[in-house]
């Protein structure tokens, strides 16, 4: 292993310790894309663990490269750490399985994480259009995952419809969280719940059905809290 890289493996064989040392140096010949964003980029791929999808972060600008460095942990480490938070607390994510942070000139640059390939049927955002028989279990499970990151005083930050994937095709059905790098720590103000409630708005009817299994969950008063989730998408 270079001394310009780090890599953290969780419970992986050799075989695939391996497989995440050499991502820095082939990520981009391995796999199919599935995402292209300006910041990152994700791969499916095959490796000795199964199929995966491997985020690469692309290197940070100079601030930033300082600030992952020296003050804030990189986000693809974060990814991992937080990923095993949520499994141990009882929210669904894909299975954590490593990361790989590369360094240049002693700061960090490139870092790839690396999960569990989740079977997604769907995601949250497409219950705009969605009428099956498990609607309503899907978003009472939804609530109950708003409801234990309350208790465990954590914040998801990019807690939106497109980072919620559903497996709905086969028993039992999942419901989980990506893109979990965003998140803070401390008690939930009630203010922070009624606006994490609206970044999950599909439409009136889902997200009313949402926030009223969260409401009976966190023993809230449901009028009062609809109201207060509804004006504030209103006023969004």
């Amino acid at each position: 292993m270079s001394k310009d890289q780090f890599v953290f493996a969780a419970q992986c064989s050799g075989e695939m310790q391996s497989f995440v040392r050499q991502l820095p140096e082939r990520f981009g010949a391995l796999g199919t894309v599935i995402y292209d964003g300006r910041r990152n980029q994700l791969r499916v791929m095959d490796s000795p663990m199964g199929r995966v999808v491997v985020k690469h972060f692309r290197k940070p600008g100079p601030v930033n490269r300082l600030a992952y460095t020296f003050v804030r942990t990189g986000k693809a480490r974060r990814s991992f750490e937080y990923s095993r938070r949520l499994l141990d607390i009882g929210v669904d994510v894909p299975a954590p399985l490593a990361f790989v942070e590369t360094y240049r000139g002693g700061l960090l640059a490139d870092s790839y994480y690396v999960s569990e390939c989740f079977p997604t049927d769907m995601e949250l955002r497409a219950f705009a259009r969605y009428d099956g028989a498990d609607a309503d279990a899907i978003m009472c499970m939804t609530a109950q995952i708003l409801c234990r990151l309350y208790q465990a005083d954590m914040f998801y930050r990019d807690f939106t419809p497109g980072n919620v994937l559903i497996h709905n095709t086969t028993m039992p059905v999942r419901v989980a969280l990506v893109d979990v790098n965003r998140m803070s720590f401390g008690p939930i103000a009630y203010r922070k719940e009624v606006y994490q409630l609206t970044r999950l708005y599909i439409s009136d009817a889902n997200l009313t059905m949402l926030v009223r299994h969260y409401a009976r969950l966190r023993g809230l008063d449901e009028e009062r809290f609809l109201a207060d989730v509804m004006a504030r998408v209103k006023r969004d």
